[in-house]
């Protein structure tokens, strides 16, 4: 193995750990987006290649996907967040962390707008571009980078 290599490896183990500790799992819980099964993991991915930076969770068109954790809606896409992620949530927590709500079929959340944990912001779909079915592409950023989010769910 390659020293870049190596250090890239070590980085993106340890950026979990420093963004648990700055955080704690007392302070910063989620709960499941929506109701459903993974259908791709947080990391590296042979099909399709590349880094993925959050959780696919597959479910029905049109079901509901709720708040993770308390939090401000900074970005709230009618049309699309972007041509990869669709219509999507962004959901600002106030610890240097982010949420992410992707490839929505209906957004119901608003900019500004101050959401509880279990809120409704919108609705499984798959809009944006790489979708092979309806699901919900989940992402934790802290600090803008991505972090896998399954040590922070509680249930």
């Amino acid at each position: 193995m390659n020293r870049q290599v190596a250090i890239l490896i070590g980085f993106l183990l340890l950026v979990p750990v420093l963004a648990f500790s700055r955080i704690t799992g007392d302070m910063f819980e989620l709960i499941w987006p929506t109701q459903g099964y993974v259908t791709s993991v947080f990391g590296y991915r042979q099909n399709p290649e590349g880094f993925h930076g959050g959780i696919d969770i597959a479910g029905q068109t049109d079901a509901g996907v709720s708040a993770a954790q308390n939090g401000q809606v900074i970005a709230a896409s009618k049309n699309f967040c972007s041509r990869r992620l669709g219509k999507c949530v962004k959901i600002d927590h106030r610890v240097g962390c982010v949420t992410v709500y992707a490839h929505l079929d209906e957004v119901v959340a608003h900019v500004g707008q101050i959401v509880r944990r279990g809120e409704l912001i919108g609705t499984v779909g798959s809009s944006g571009s790489r979708v092979s079915g309806p699901h919900l592409h989940f992402e934790l950023r802290c600090d803008g980078v991505h972090v896998n989010p399954n040590p922070f769910f509680i249930d």
